[in-house]
């Protein structure tokens, strides 16, 4: 039998419980799947970054970026805009020689 132990979560004058999802692995052989399982994930995850092409990194660094700037985190100085203009250089020059071939 499970005794379940119920992590309080206080927000503000609300007190939510919360019950750790990992609580039914209990033997070796569970605990052992479970990684293996992270394992295989991450290692799909690293092929899919290795595989990704110069467009889509772009893609996602700019929506970083945009998020961060929308979220008030980035800070504007000459070093950072200096970058953004190198990746845009390289994002140019990468269409202008996928489009000749």
């Amino acid at each position: 039998m499970h005794v379940f132990q119920a992590t309080p979560i206080i927000m503000e004058k609300i007190v939510l419980f919360s019950v750790c999802y990992n609580i039914f692995m209990t033997s070796k052989s569970d605990l052992i799947a479970y990684k293996s399982r992270w394992i295989t994930v991450n290692r799909y995850i690293e092929k899919e970054r290795q595989s990704a092409s110069i467009e889509m990194r772009w893609k996602q660094m700019n929506s970083s970026y945009v998020m961060a700037k929308n979220l008030g985190l980035s800070k504007s100085d000459r070093e950072e805009i200096k970058a953004y203009q190198i990746w845009a250089g390289l994002k140019e020059k990468t269409i202008i020689r996928n489009r000749k071939i």
